[in-house]
């Protein structure tokens, strides 16, 4: 899909969020959470809309206390099952529900910092017999692959 279809998504739900406080409506608040569901699955980033759901608290509660809980946990599993197939394919590609695969080149670069750090601290204590100023977690012994990953191999220095 695209970004035009997300944003109608989720400027849907932002009108049926703002007709059921004004209405005072509880299905346009449900339809309102499926939409940003729905959002969600075109565009992860939509996601960060997700405080449009705490229009169900804000509704007035008329009625006794356990039914308006009961309708703010409608809300959240009315908004978890539109994203469902989202998190079933991130939990068949990544093995975890909350990964979405954009992490990979981050992780290679906190690698190659760790790896410097510790390839840093054993050239301290060997050539000046000082202490590390790195954590205790930087003294292992990198591996090949981390070394390899390393920005600032230790040669250089």
């Amino acid at each position: 899909m695209s970004e035009l279809s997300a944003a109608a998504f989720v400027a849907l739900a932002f009108m049926f969020a703002y007709l059921g406080l004004k209405e005072q409506r509880r299905w346009k608040i449900y339809r309102s959470a499926i939409l940003l569901g729905l959002s969600v699955n075109i565009r992860t980033q939509s996601v960060f809309f997700a405080p449009l759901l705490l229009a169900t608290p804000l509704f007035p509660a008329q009625e006794k206390r356990l039914r308006w809980f009961l309708h703010c946990i409608l809300v959240s599993i009315a908004f978890v099952l539109a994203i469902s197939p989202t998190l079933v394919l991130n939990a068949i590609q990544f093995h975890s529900p909350l990964k979405t695969g954009y992490d990979f080149g981050s992780l290679t670069l906190v690698r190659s910092i760790f790896s410097f750090c510790s390839v840093t601290c054993r050239e301290m204590q060997a050539t000046s017999g000082g202490s590390c100023l790195c954590s205790r977690t930087c003294m292992t012994q990198p591996t090949s692959s981390a070394r390899a990953l390393s920005l600032f191999p230790p040669s250089s220095f």
